[in-house]
């Protein structure tokens, strides 16, 4: 098996008839113990883990980035602007 420019691998029928892998199955790939691990997730895991995924990569992100000492309504504020209608301050 040879993995394409673009990081693509084809897997062999005989693996994916046993494996239970069809069209739009989810699979996660890890590494683990020195080996590349391919696994079928259940259509629920795989929502549950790329939800999971995304809000892991993003609070990696912002991680860091907050500002401390604000009180909830100075950062309405700075998001919102001020309510000049409402509260003249």
């Amino acid at each position: 098996m040879r993995m394409t420019v673009k990081g693509q691998v084809t897997i062999p029928k005989p693996v994916r008839d046993a494996a239970g892998i069809t069209i739009n199955s989810e699979l996660e790939v890890t590494y683990q113990d020195g080996k590349v691990v391919i696994e079928k997730l259940k259509s629920g895991d795989a929502v549950a883990r790329r939800r999971m995924r995304e809000v892991d990569e993003w609070l990696a992100q912002v991680k860091g980035t907050g500002e401390s000492g604000l009180s909830a309504d100075e950062i309405m504020e700075m998001t919102r602007g001020p309510f000049d209608d409402v509260d003249p301050r």
